[in-house]
């Protein structure tokens, strides 16, 4: 049997209930300072039209309805021929809303109909939660839990084998129970011949599984780059539905030339009351020719059919609080990579650029479900600062966990390098609870600068939480190997001497650009530990190079160290797959890390000692790197151009 259990209350839960230990399920339990919600304007009340602002800003603009500027079809109702807004200005400011660039239907703040003066949302329900009315920094009231959770605090419900967003969990763990993939069992694991799930497409994006799709039966969700969506039978693959969200995108430059769905989707596993089925919730670029605009769809498990309302546009919510900050905003330049979350009733969207065309910056923004027209948008203080990782943002429940990439915008730190906390819609309360920055140990040659000048982005690696002796942390390490564990309930602002307050250190590669990945992290009998992909690492028993396991010991302080390495060939390309992981009983035992190696083998090796297990029969031609396999009862399956790939115990 396969448990993936979601989390809420205040007791440290099973392994299998996302890691998560003493986390409230309220995301307005958060830290109360005041939280600045002017729309992309810099704290100097002024900006250059290059996008660079004086100082450091919380920006949380709001549009407005994002559905109202779309067709039946989900197209945008206009852009001129560099891909900005109708009636936008050279610099790609719109000409929409009032003389201060606010959103038609907000009010004279720009703030969203229906929702406070401060832009905040009225409420909103969570996934199976209630909606109590939401407190003063946005966030929905009533202790909602996440992923179908209660609001009574100190629930744990199972969710069944579903896997309902990136990594399985929105902590990015990657952490699955599966009964039949014990040590000895996997020996005789083997390519499922008879599994026969195909498209045609490009797949940059990892696959989901919902266990209750049309006719009782389980389904797993492939999007492409295409801005095609694929519903394929969990026995034989074959397609239940098939829907296309519009013409997709030439995008660049960079690797990535079609630019339709390349982020991982997420999926409400909520019936809802129009068909009694789940949402599927997807970004895309649009079409045709070059990207005209940013799109978020709600589609119906039971046919692909959109839900009323939706598409979102979620350019035409960016433009107003980039013409605010000052900043010329360009939507060929927002590159929609990094997975989405569902976090509380509210979708978070995260941006980078395409291989640093200039202008970017980078953004997240946030959908309300219940009422797409309430939305807000956080816009990083200077350029660059994207958020690339596709592995996505990592959440405990209060919000999300993003970390961004080198700044633009040299001398004085914005928002690069760093990783923060966005609550409620898209809004950055700053204080050091909130947000990290490495500063190394001297001070007057900051990590964060090094870091800047020699690209080696934070941002370039998604984080994840996890509990370490009943306490949450946040995992997030950078592309040159400096991996640092955050006290999840305060990030501690800097390090001290190179070691965040609450947390830990520890150097993983050489320097350079050695290090992209998804993070994971499981439970063995050794205790937890994160792993990750790199090129050249540091410290590992007995060689091995490719993918690290580092073991975190309960302190305090805590404790890391290198479990163990391993290889891992590079796929087509140049770059790596990244691992999960597996339990036969949610606590540990029988503990497998997974990946895919070049050339499309599964590889499974021991969790404690990096050992190899398996590799089983068939390979899988076409995976990507940076995807992940997800584990579905007793079943691995990946993600691949053109199909997915299904191993299990024969």
């Amino acid at each position: 049997m396969n448990h993936h259990l979601a989390f809420c209350g205040a007791t440290c839960l099973s392994l299998s209930a996302l890691f998560l230990c003493g986390v409230s399920c309220d995301s307005g339990s958060g830290p109360a300072a005041p939280v600045d919600n002017t729309s992309g304007a810099s704290s100097s009340g002024a900006a250059e039209a290059s996008g660079s602002s004086g100082s450091a800003t919380e920006d949380s603009g709001t549009g407005g309805s994002g559905s109202s500027m779309s067709d039946a079809s989900g197209s945008p109702t206009g852009g001129d021929a560099s891909g900005n807004p109708t009636g936008s200005d050279a610099s790609g400011n719109p000409g929409g809303g009032d003389a201060s660039g606010n959103p038609a239907g907000g009010d004279a703040s720009g703030n969203p109909t229906g929702g406070d003066a401060s832009g905040n949302p009225g409420g909103g329900a969570t996934m199976g939660g209630s909606s109590s009315g939401g407190d003063a920094s946005g966030n929905p009231g009533g202790g909602d839990a996440t992923m179908g959770g209660s609001s009574s605090g100190g629930t744990m419900v199972d969710t069944g084998a579903s896997v309902l967003e990136r990594n399985g969990h929105p902590s990015r763990d990657g952490f699955f129970t599966e009964n039949a993939l014990t040590k000895t069992a996997v020996k005789t694991m083997a390519l499922d011949a008879t599994f026969n799930a195909t498209f045609a497409g490009l797949m940059y994006a990892s696959p989901l599984y919902l266990e209750k799709g049309p006719a009782g039966k389980g389904i797993f969700i492939a999007v492409t780059a295409q801005n095609d969506i694929f519903a394929l039978d969990e026995t034989d693959g074959h397609t239940v539905w098939t829907k296309n969200a519009g013409p997709a995108p030439n995008v660049g430059p960079g690797p990535v030339k079609i630019g339709g769905f390349e982020s991982t989707p997420v999926i409400d596993p909520t019936p809802n009351p129009a068909d009694g089925f789940a949402t599927i919730y997807a970004a895309s670029g649009l079409g045709p020719g070059g990207l005209t605009a940013s799109m978020l769809h709600a589609f119906s498990a039971k046919d692909g059919t959109e839900r009323t309302g939706w598409p979102v546009n979620l350019s035409m919510i960016q433009a107003p609080v980039a013409q605010k900050a000052g900043f010329g905003f360009k939507i060929p330049s927002a590159a929609q990579r990094s997975s989405i979350s569902l976090v509380n009733g509210i979708v978070y969207v995260p941006y980078g650029s395409y291989y640093d065309a200039m202008p970017y910056r980078g953004w997240v923004v946030a959908v309300d479900t219940k009422d797409p027209t309430k939305n807000g948008a956080w816009l990083s203080g200077g350029n660059g600062e994207a958020i690339w990782a596709p592995g996505g943002m990592a959440s405990d429940g209060n919000g999300v966990i993003a970390v961004t990439s080198n700044s633009k915008s040299p001398g004085v730190h914005l928002d690069g390098e760093q990783v923060m906390r966005l609550t409620g819609l898209a809004q950055l309360t700053r204080t050091n609870a909130n947000v990290f920055f490495p500063i190394g140990p001297d001070p007057a040659n900051p990590l964060w600068t090094a870091m800047d000048g020699a690209d080696n982005d934070f941002g370039s690696n998604s984080p994840v939480v996890l509990p370490v002796g009943g306490k949450n942390y946040v995992a997030a390490v950078s592309k040159n190997g400096h991996l640092f564990f955050l006290d999840a309930s305060n990030f501690g602002g800097n390090d001290v001497n190179g070691v965040p307050p609450g947390g830990a250190y520890l150097r993983v590669s050489a320097e350079g650009m050695q290090i992209h990945t998804a993070m994971a992290a499981y439970q063995s009998p050794m205790g937890a530990h994160a792993v990750f992909t790199l090129n050249a690492s540091v410290g590992c028993p007995g060689g091995g190079t490719g993918i690290m396991s580092v073991l975190a010991s309960p302190g305090p302080p805590v404790k890391l160290s290198v479990a163990w390495c391993a290889a891992l060939a590079t796929v087509p390309g140049g770059d790596r797959t990244s691992p999960i992981s597996t339990t036969s009983d949610g606590k540990g035992a029988d503990s497998i890390v997974w990946f895919v190696a070049g050339g499309g083998t599964l590889v499974g090796v021991d969790g404690d000692t990096g050992a190899m297990l398996a590799m089983p029969a068939g390979t899988c031609a076409g995976v990507r790197a940076w995807t992940s396999p997800i584990a579905v009862k007793g079943r691995i399956v990946a993600g691949a151009d053109g199909h997915l790939c299904s191993w299990s115990v024969h």
